[in-house]
């Protein structure tokens, strides 16, 4: 009947039966059998969790005496009897207050009358410690107690009481923590822990446990209770909150000692409490921390298990990252990629770009010649399984380190696109993910390639693997998204919303249908008369014109919107007038005979552009067309101020300026050798910060090498100097070139004082963000040569790239570094 009993707990129950079931329990509590009185105590916490308030006042007092009767009375089932009242404490909470007294003499007599034998029920006592310590935050409670707790030996129970302990009450944590490490110090060292100088006769005895008895004894156990002892040992010292000077001496004499234990378990638990501890030490104990992940992974590198090689690799976190740029550390990292476990390479993979990324592309070039080599491996490799992994390992770097990526994105999109359709679905699958991820990178090269792409994305949301419906509708969403595609999908392809539509209706997986839902509204909405006649089209096409998925040869392209409807507008709406005056400042623009109001009307639609806020949108490509006809008609006094105005529309117009790009480069290059190039230097860098990482910064390099070489007024040349300075990362690769013509500069002593100046702090500041290390015994050559005869204001240029080069340098500065403090006390 009790048995029966148990499981209508579940349910709402009337009150009457819920008491009436509490008094047939209370009339068998004078039964002898044992299996009664189990489930009796068992079932006493499941009645008042399921209703506390009534349990309280009418059946705490009769459950509590008969859990105290059983645990004074019989040994056998005092465990039970304990755990019932640590679970009623923890549920009645307050209401069990009054019962304190004798809950606590009962824990007490516990553990003063434990046996070798029966652990049971000591660490039911310790839990019951655990629990009352929430409730009954007094000291003079528990003082008397913890002699009592020490002297059970060290045990996970034990280990979790005293934390709670500490916690709870935090008196007690002094002593607690003090007894704690003398017992720990004592198994793992040999010696009791004290703090340097501490007198012996103020040094705490150790209250037998795991402390001298079983120090002493630990030839007559096996080699397994040892490693189980030492287990227990690790995990206390993980878990207990101790002061972070107490652990230094501990942690760095036994506990990293045991990650290279030949038990893995031990050596589990050990790289899971030093990961656990790291946090303690960052900032004020540098050199420890980085003792710590040097010794973890040098021994985890070539550890057997992969479960603790995988736990090291995931848990390095990016706090790490400035300790994990040390050569030897690099290069165990380095070689965790070519681990046989895949996750392992991953997070690998992911800690070198996180160093790279926060280091200021420390190992950037180790990180691009990595990314050739699993170029070369997926275009060679037949195994299916080695292509996944490949593909894999190249997503992370696509999204991880996109400016490495930009630079080899064809022969990456030719590579990726050749297993789009492959036969194994984890290949495909990760093709497609690799896919999404490049048209956020490199928008431009995914979009010459989309109808194939396209096509293999609309075949996978139809397959019948969901992993691979998964990929492909996530493929498809990056897609739309980074290559402004959005709406003329479904003009271009008319299967591709019927197919997602299709599978709203019958797709079973929830995480399919989620990214389905993502993708019909990140791609756009298309009115259902218009796909029902791109429908009708595209069935009545024949055969011969189309590819399998609908994807013509001849695209039926979406009718186009006058613009003059938009711009005529409608008088209600918030934004006609915005638009009648945009079109009437045009008007003016292009007439030539109104030359004498350009700079005027160029400033009105510099601050509409910069206050145009979501309509910059649709105020962009109707400006900057008229602003390049513009420029084209007039003269050249006009043309540098047109130009100069469209620089500061580009610069506050940011992205909106994609579609134009090669229009104003076409600009740029008419008008780079007139007077104008002042201009068109401006021009060049509001184009940058508008494209960003996007900026096609190869087309424009020529323009800058003439002004530099051809020997153009000051102001051009100052101004193409601090423009490529400004550049930065976006040079790239491209520093390479950059910086030998500002070295011609600096060299040539017939150039003005004032371009060598700039040009060796456009030096400086692009070694802050560029590798140019390379050049560097040029440069320097060059200083040492010429510091003496320098004019006061270059020379403090020069030290200061002397500065920004030993930063880059680092170690390597050691070769110039004599030299260079022999000429500079020389030269005062």
């Amino acid at each position: 009947a009790l048995d029966v009993s148990l499981p209508i707990l579940e349910v709402p129950v009337v009150l009457s039966s819920y008491e009436y079931l509490i008094e047939c329990c209370f009339k068998l509590m004078n039964a002898k059998e044992r299996r009664i009185k189990e489930f009796i105590l068992s079932i006493l916490p499941q009645f008042a969790r399921f209703e506390p308030t009534t349990f309280s006042s009418k059946f705490l007092e009769s459950s509590l005496k008969y859990a105290i009767g059983i645990c004074q009375k019989e040994i056998t089932l005092r465990s039970e009897a304990l755990m019932c009242m640590k679970k009623l404490a923890d549920i009645l909470k307050d209401s069990i207050l009054i019962f304190s007294d004798e809950i606590f003499n009962c824990i007490q007599f516990t553990l003063s009358n434990r046996t070798k034998t029966n652990f049971s029920c000591t660490f039911a006592a310790l839990e019951c410690i655990s629990t009352m310590s929430e409730i009954v935050r007094v000291e003079q409670r528990f003082r008397p107690l913890l002699d009592s707790m020490m002297a059970c030996g060290l045990s996970e129970p034990l280990g979790f009481a005293l934390t709670k302990l500490s916690q709870n009450i935090p008196e007690l944590y002094q002593e607690i923590s003090e007894r704690l490490l003398e017992v720990l110090s004592l198994f793992l060292v040999g010696e009791s822990y004290h703090y340097p100088g501490t007198p012996s006769k103020w040094r705490r005895k150790i209250f037998g446990g795991f402390g001298n008895s079983n120090q002493n004894s630990m030839g007559m156990i096996s080699k397994e209770e040892q490693d189980r002892n030492l287990i227990v040992v690790i995990k206390i010292f993980g878990k207990f909150n101790f002061d972070p000077q107490s652990l230094v001496e501990l942690l760095q004499n036994s506990i990293l000692n045991l990650v290279e234990h030949y038990n893995p378990q031990v050596r589990m638990e050990a790289v899971k409490c030093c990961l656990k501890l790291l946090t303690k030490f960052y900032g004020e104990y540098y050199s420890f921390v980085e003792e710590i992940v040097e010794r973890m992974i040098f021994a985890c590198i070539i550890d057997e298990s992969q479960d603790i090689r995988h736990l090291v690799f995931s848990s390095l976190r990016s706090e790490l990252y400035e300790y994990l740029a040390q050569p030897q550390i690099l290069r165990c990292i380095f070689m965790a990629l070519n681990d046989k476990n895949l996750e392992i390479r991953k997070e690998s993979l992911t800690i070198l770009c996180g160093i790279n990324e926060k280091l200021n592309n420390f190992i950037n070039s180790s990180l691009r010649s990595l990314f050739i080599r699993y170029l070369q491996e997926l275009s060679q490799t037949n195994n299916a399984i080695a292509r996944e992994e490949v593909l894999q390992l190249i997503s992370i770097m696509i999204q991880k380190l996109p400016t490495i990526v930009k630079l080899y994105a064809t022969p990456l999109l030719d590579s990726v696109i050749t297993f789009l359709n492959d036969l194994d679905v984890g290949a495909s699958s990760a093709a497609l993910v690799a896919i999404g991820k490049i048209s956020k990178v490199s928008p431009q090269q995914t979009h010459e390639h989309i109808d194939i792409i396209i096509t293999s994305t609309i075949y996978a949301i139809v397959d019948q693997s969901s992993i691979k419906r998964l990929a492909g509708l996530q493929s498809l969403t990056q897609i739309g998204v980074y290559t402004n595609e959005v709406v003329n999908f479904f003009f271009q392809y008319p299967q591709l919303l019927q197919a997602i539509l299709e599978g709203l209706k019958k797709e079973k997986d929830e995480g399919v249908r989620i990214e389905l839902v993502k993708a019909i509204g990140s791609i756009g909405a298309l009115d259902p008369y218009t796909q029902q006649s791109n429908q009708l089209t595209f069935d009545g096409r024949k055969e011969d014109d189309d590819d399998a998925m609908g994807a013509a040869r001849t695209r039926k392209m979406p009718p186009q919107v006058d613009s003059n409807e938009f711009w005529s507008g409608n008088p209600r709406t918030e934004d006609y007038f915005l638009n009648v005056v945009v079109q009437s400042l045009l008007k003016v623009l292009e007439n030539l005979s109104l030359f004498q109001l350009t700079g005027t009307v160029g400033q009105a639609l510099i601050n509409i552009a910069t206050h145009a806020g979501k309509n910059r949108v649709i105020l962009i490509p109707k400006i900057l067309p008229t602003f390049l006809v513009t420029i084209r008609s007039s003269d050249e006094v006009r043309r540098r101020v047109l130009i100069q105005q469209l620089g500061r529309i580009i610069g506050v117009s940011g992205p909106w300026i994609k579609n134009f790009v090669a229009d104003i480069t076409s600009i740029i290059y008419e008008y780079q050798f007139t007077s104008s190039i002042g201009s068109i230097i401006f021009l060049i860098h509001q184009l940058s910060v508008a494209l960003n990482d996007e900026f096609p910064i190869s087309q424009f390099l020529p323009v800058f090498f003439n002004v530099l070489g051809n020997n153009h007024d000051l102001d051009s040349m100052i101004k193409a100097i601090q423009t490529l300075s400004s550049m930065g990362k976006q040079l790239g690769k491209f520093v390479s070139m950059v910086v030998p013509n500002l070295m011609k500069l600096v060299e040539d002593p017939n150039t003005a004082d004032s371009i060598r100046v700039e040009s060796l702090r456009a030096i400086e500041k692009l070694s802050s963000t560029c590798d140019v290390k390379e050049f560097a015994s040029r440069i320097l050559g060059f200083i040492v040569s010429s510091l003496q005869m320098m004019p006061e204001v270059m020379q403090k240029s020069c030290l200061d790239v002397v500065v920004a080069l030993g930063r880059q340098l680092g170690d390597d500065f050691q070769i110039f570094r004599s030299r260079i403090n022999r000429e500079i006390i020389r030269s005062n």
